[in-house]
């Protein structure tokens, strides 16, 4: 592995050092302990010897300063604890803090322990953000962390780095345990090594043609194996080549009919909509062309004037409600997913991670991987079992979505690009609306699709208060979600909590357990996890899910038309948009629920 990938490896990992406890540092009155929990003594990882810097600009205390929890054994649900301080002591070449411990039974009997001497040993979660090769010694490697995050402080039993721990001497620096130089080398059997990767080989050759065999892709499947490619590259392949089956590769290129950046600009929905209006194109002829063009690529005509995909796209760039220059509303480079990326800055859905398809056309098999490859210990020269999941597919149709965007009459006289925007703004934050409520709680029933809320096989967990009160969660509750979807091997992905405004509220105000002072929703996050307030939730509901694993589709470009009549008496109209559109969830395990 290079320098540069095992430097990159290092810093998406999360680590823990150990260190010992000393009983002088116990305010018993104030049930705080004083401890160190970092210093540069190195540490043997995978990688080589970790060393930690202790310069100022090293180390972020910012999550432990900010009601950083205690752990017992860095489990994220046995909550002792908060860091009180936490300082870094520059002469010492140490990270020291302050903890508190609570009052729950749990915490009493785990602060106990610590003053009577049984827990001897404290740990601290970091991350490393950049790190630098300081050191060569033969295939000896030290590595030094010059930017890490401490994000919690356990109490743990198995101890590590010796120089750090509650109470630990300011005094005697002398005594902190130095690099040695020699590093005992483990012994290494190299036939047993050899005969693994054989066997190894093997199993991936088989499962990669197994794979190709099975899915008509036996070429690629030979590619992949005479380049070392993974099975699970493999199994990506599989999935990507199905969903291309299930879409027209010319999906955008129905829908544009390759109009030039001029005439994207040229387009004025503003004139067309005066045209729709009044039934007179003299000064809209531009636009009613680009409409029945787009028509001639569909198939079919349009309820009131199609814009165009490349407009679409231009509306992505347009940014704000204020007044914007002119050039925003220019597509000079054709992104194909300007528009999908404005509708996805509107839609909370779209904010979570849920994927959205534009450009589609006719129905659309989306693939699923029902079961995961099974792996197994073999005896040497045996065959490896060809168990490489079960794919399966999730069908998307178009169903339209319909809205409306009122214009008054003066506006009605504008030529602005600020207006302009605005309007289309407006489309998109519609739209958006509209997807957001269809991915939480479609009914799936007549014209809507169906969401996350009504999928069978999405988890349940009880929730007391939603008997009598609002719905709110308690800690134990709260973490009965994650352990649920945990439990299908789905905790994975763009994870978030989704609540009504008022659980939202409690939550803020409720204590994870009497005397803690720590907030269930603290910082806009619950149980680790992002928390967002919606009131398209229904009331006393809760969700924690994987948005990765919802699809919306679009079909089409938006069709718009006028109505007249809403506000006739004011000279105003009324736009109605209209947009053809589904949502899929892919697992239904992936998303946990209020039962």
């Amino acid at each position: 592995m290079s320098q540069k990938n095992k430097i990159n490896k290092i810093q998406n990992e999360s680590f823990e050092r150990t260190a010992v406890f000393e009983r002088a540092s116990v305010n018993e009155d104030e049930r705080t302990v004083e401890l160190s929990f970092s210093s540069e003594e190195p540490v043997a990882r995978w990688f080589g010897n970790e060393v930690l810097g202790h310069d100022a600009d090293n180390i972020n205390l910012g999550r432990l300063n900010d009601g950083g929890a205690v752990l017992v054994d860095h489990n994220h649900r046995d909550l002792v604890g908060t860091v009180e301080n936490a300082v870094i002591d520059s002469e010492q070449r140490k990270g020291r803090a302050v903890v508190r411990f609570g009052k729950s039974q749990r915490a009493e009997e785990i602060y106990q322990d610590v003053k009577d001497g049984i827990r001897k040993n404290v740990s601290v979660g970091y991350s490393i953000q950049k790190m630098e090769l300081v050191e060569m010694e033969g295939d000896e490697e030290t590595y030094r962390a010059t930017q890490w995050t401490p994000y919690e402080i356990s109490i743990v039993s198995v101890p590590a780095d010796s120089t750090v721990g509650v109470g630990r001497s300011k005094e005697n620096p002398e005594k902190e345990n130095k690099m040695s130089k020699e590093v005992k080398k483990p012994e290494v059997n190299a036939e047993e090594i050899r005969k693994t990767a054989v066997a190894g080989e093997q199993q991936r050759t088989q499962n990669i043609l197994a794979l190709g065999a099975r899915h008509n892709m036996t070429e690629l499947a030979g590619k992949f194996v005479s380049e070392g490619r993974s099975v699970n590259d493999m199994k990506d392949a599989v999935l990507q080549a199905m969903g291309e089956r299930g879409v027209s590769k010319e999906t955008d290129v129905q829908t544009e009919i390759g109009m030039t950046g001029q005439e994207v600009q040229r387009f004025s929905l503003l004139k067309a909509v005066r045209a729709l209006q009044t039934g007179n194109w003299d000064g809209a002829g531009f636009e009613r062309d680009c409409s029945m063009a787009v028509a001639d690529k569909l198939g079919r005509d349009a309820r009131g004037l199609f814009i165009p995909m490349e407009v679409q796209r231009a509306m992505g760039t347009a940014t704000g409600t204020g007044v914007v220059d002119a050039g925003a509303l220019v597509a000079t480079e054709h992104m194909d997913d300007m528009f999908i990326d404005a509708l996805r800055s509107q839609s909370l859905m779209g904010q979570l991670g849920v994927r959205i398809l534009g450009g589609l056309q006719g129905d659309l098999d989306i693939p699923r991987l029902d079961s995961g490859a099974t792996f197994s210990w073999i005896e040497e020269g045996a065959d490896g079992s060809e168990t490489d999941g079960s794919l399966s597919t999730v069908l998307m149709s178009p169903k339209t979505i319909a809205g409306a965007v009122p214009i008054t009459r003066k506006l009605l006289k504008q030529s602005s690009p600020s207006v302009e925007a605005m309007i289309r703004e407006d489309l998109m934050k519609g739209a958006a609306l509209a997807i957001d409520m269809a991915v939480l709680n479609g009914t799936g029933t007549g014209p809507q699709p169906l969401g996350i809320l009504n999928t069978t096989g999405v988890n349940t967990v009880a929730v007391a208060d939603a008997a009598t009160g609002i719905g709110k969660l308690t800690h134990e509750e709260a973490v009965a979600f994650e352990t649920a979807i945990s439990e299908d091997n789905a905790l994975s992905g763009s994870l978030a909590y989704i609540t009504t405004p008022a659980i939202n509220g409690a939550g803020k105000t409720t204590s994870i357990e009497a005397g803690s002072g720590i907030k269930l929703i603290h910082d806009r996050q619950m149980n680790g996890y992002d928390v967002h307030a919606t009131t398209l939730m229904p009331a006393k509901k809760t969700m924690l899910g994987n948005f990765n694993d919802v699809v919306v589709g679009m079909w089409g470009v938006l069709d718009v038309t006028v109505d007249t009549a809403k506000l006739a008496a004011s000279g105003g109209v009324v736009l109605r948009a209209f947009q053809d559109a589904d949502v899929a969830v892919r697992h239904a395990e992936s998303f946990c629920v209020t039962g």
